[in-house]
């Protein structure tokens, strides 16, 4: 791809309070990370994936794009209120399709890989992770108040409540969705672990408030909540373990 190309197609905006951390974490040989969540149409854009895959590639040594696929499936078990089998079946349809649309955009992009959820789930680290997350959601009254007020900022979308009033209550879409949060949690910050101790910048199109306060120690340290579980992830933001970044798309039509 040219330059003319590469600028035809936008660019990724990182806010200037990252700036210096994402130098930092680069000369120290991290690796990049973006989670790709399945029905987000910033992620179906030829464009705007395009822009993050080169993104990706043009900053980092080598770079993960993670299919959330499975992950899924608990947003459609709260949504929808279907199964569990069925929620993991309409998840693996649309996790197939983007993921064979990802890696067309990625297969000449030599140090950026494209994986799914389960190569990563099921491994010690992350089961670890999880659980002490789980048992943390159950110690900690603010750690739990946090993500179920991100998990309900998403319900609360009208599309997705209309559906959820047609079968259920939103609390009780909130207590099964709350698992995706604590399941992303749980993969995201053992990625590091999992590649021999590298540091692992994540991006992502949004605010990743809980993942900040996650690892900077403040349920423990600020709020002085006695919860051992949350207490293995404080402090981890400060070792350049998992740092969550904001990243954003901005199109070449943007008026300067």
């Amino acid at each position: 791809m040219t330059n003319e190309q590469k600028d035809g197609i936008g660019r990724i905006i990182i806010p200037p309070i990252y700036h210096d951390r994402i130098s930092c974490l680069i000369d120290r040989h991290s690796f990049g990370c973006l989670g790709l969540s399945i029905g987000k149409k910033e992620f179906e854009n030829d464009q705007i994936i395009t822009a993050y895959a080169y993104y990706l590639h043009e900053t980092f040594d080598f770079s993960l794009m993670i299919i959330a696929d499975t992950l899924k499936r608990h947003n459609i078990m709260a949504i929808e209120g279907v199964s569990e089998t069925e929620a993991l079946r309409r998840a693996s349809i649309a996790g197939n399709n983007l993921f064979r649309f990802i890696e067309k955009k990625t297969r000449r992009l030599y140090n950026v890989k494209v994986a799914r959820w389960d190569d990563f789930m099921q491994e010690v680290p992350c089961r670890k992770d999880l659980l002490s997350l789980q048992q943390g959601y159950k110690e900690s009254i603010s750690f739990r108040r946090d993500c179920d007020d991100c998990v309900r900022l998403f319900l609360e979308n009208p599309s997705n409540l209309a559906k959820i009033n047609m079968h259920s209550t939103l609390e009780k879409a909130v207590s099964i969705a709350k698992d995706y949060l604590l399941e992303e949690l749980a993969v995201m910050s053992a990625l590091p672990q999992l590649f021999g101790g590298s540091h692992c910048v994540e991006i992502y199109p949004g605010k990743l408030e809980v993942q900040h306060r996650l690892y900077s120690g403040h349920y423990r340290a600020v709020l002085k909540e006695d919860s051992p579980s949350l207490s293995l992830f404080s402090g981890r933001l400060s070792q350049g373990c998992t740092v969550p970044v904001e990243a954003y798309y901005e199109s070449p039509n943007k008026e300067v």
